[in-house]
């Protein structure tokens, strides 16, 4: 069960994504992670490593 730290950091990519006009396929090309792994994320289901964090922002350009 996710904890609200992970969901509110899900909520958040999930905003961002969306307000960039990504795609979950979009973002995780990107990243070079599976599409399935952002939707993960984004449900807070698993927690990204700091360098997938930063990969995240990176492609997103947000800071991090």
């Amino acid at each position: 069960m996710a904890s609200d730290v992970e969901r509110r950091l899900g909520r958040k990519l999930a905003s961002n994504r969306k307000a960039g006009g990504l795609t979950h396929e979009a973002l995780a090309e990107r990243v070079k992670v599976a599409p399935e792994t952002i939707s993960r994320l984004e449900r807070g289901a698993t927690v990204p490593s700091l360098k997938t964090q930063e990969r995240i922002a990176e492609a997103m350009g947000v800071a991090f």
